[in-house]
């Protein structure tokens, strides 16, 4: 026997948690999805309330279970597969067409990422065994397993188009890991400082970025890693920001005694979630604006919020409005490759002007 079910997870001999996802987690997902997909299709409304509620009701409830424990150890091919799932089942329900852009309609629902909900899990659990809110034997194995191994280092690359995209990759890793680098003898900061300063003595102008010819990337740079954290694998030094940010809501709870510990127990909880929470969507909606600048939605968002009104309205104006945010609307400017010679122009119009969201509002 190669596997064991306990309290619904899969242990495999292979001591990671791949067959988990594969041949429960992911099923499970896509039983569900296309058990609403039916649901909604037979309804005749693509009300976005109606699929939001669905989604965070009977989805997200089985593709979390346990998921602080079983998302450190999962290949990324499955946690992929898990995110298309996912918007597959916002842009089928919703009928968006399939180049509607996926980080757009994720935020205009006000819907997380299931991959950085699973790191707010893991997020959770790690902030919990560190303050010491938890069981004794989970304090100790937490201790244990965030000791990296020093005995043996692998090598970690960042693949990119471009030589500047492949040396911020590599930077932002560093900044989040920064427990796990191989530095030789260098304080945080120089190390830091050696692999994004422009040096003439390195043949390619950085250290250790290399040309590479793949169909996905021209460059590459790399870096020497210790094994990462065994369980749970979160990056450290958000954890403890969160829990010190967690800690200062229960310190005017004074005295001992077990009704005491449960008070400071649950309320250090909750500041912890609700932190967590505020630094999931910022690292969402920042992501979105810094690789969709020019998108429609990032000139009206600028925070993370739920407009239940335009979600819950059904009918064909206020559909109109919500494409028109995540740009795929019928203006030649969200649809020009549908128009005859790829024109942007509005053709209503006796000038020559583009038909874009404001001309539409503004100029008809």
């Amino acid at each position: 026997m190669t596997e064991h079910k306990c309290l619904g997870l899969y242990f495999h001999s292979s001591l990671n948690f791949d067959y988990h996802a594969q041949n429960h987690v992911i099923p499970q997902m896509r039983r569900e999805i296309n058990t609403i997909n039916r649901l909604v299709s037979s309804t005749d409304s693509h009300r976005a309330s109606f699929v939001r509620y669905l989604y965070i009701a009977k989805v997200r409830p089985l593709v979390e279970y346990a998921a602080g424990i079983w998302s450190s150890s999962i290949s990324r091919c499955f946690l992929s597969e898990i995110d298309s799932l996912q918007i597959h089942y916002f842009r089928k329900c919703l009928g968006f067409p399939p180049g509607t852009r996926t980080a757009s309609i994720l935020l205009d629902n006000a819907v997380e990422r299931q991959s950085l909900r699973f790191l707010a899990e893991r997020l959770k659990l790690s902030g919990m065994m560190q303050s010491g809110f938890c069981s004794r034997p989970l304090a100790m194995m937490h201790k244990n397993f965030s000791i990296p191994d020093r005995c043996a280092f692998v090598t970690k690359s960042f693949p990119s188009a471009t030589k500047s995209s492949s040396v911020r990759a590599r930077e932002k890793f560093i900044r989040n890991f920064p427990d796990i680098l191989l530095r030789k003898g260098l304080t945080p900061q120089e190390f830091l400082s050696k692999c994004t300063r422009p040096d003439l003595k390195y043949t390619y102008g950085f250290w250790n970025v290399f040309p590479v010819s793949t169909k996905k990337a021209s460059w590459k740079s790399i870096l020497h890693i210790f094994p990462p954290l065994k369980f749970p694998v979160v990056p450290s030094d958000i954890v403890t920001d969160l829990v010190n940010h967690a800690k200062n809501s229960v310190q005017d709870i004074a005295g001992t005694g077990w009704r005491l510990d449960l008070i400071r127990m649950r309320r250090f909880r909750d500041a912890l979630k609700g932190k967590i929470r505020i630094h999931i969507r910022d690292t969402q909606l920042s992501e979105f604006l810094e690789l969709n600048s020019s998108h429609g939605l990032s000139r009206y968002r600028n925070s993370w919020y739920h407009d239940p009104l335009i979600l819950f309205l059904n009918f064909p104006s206020a559909r109109t409005i919500r494409k028109m945010r995540v740009g795929s609307s019928e203006l030649a400017c969200d649809s020009f490759f549908l128009k005859e010679n790829n024109s942007r122009k509005c053709k209503l119009c006796t000038h020559d002007v583009l038909e874009t969201h404001d001309h539409f509002f503004y100029h008809l």
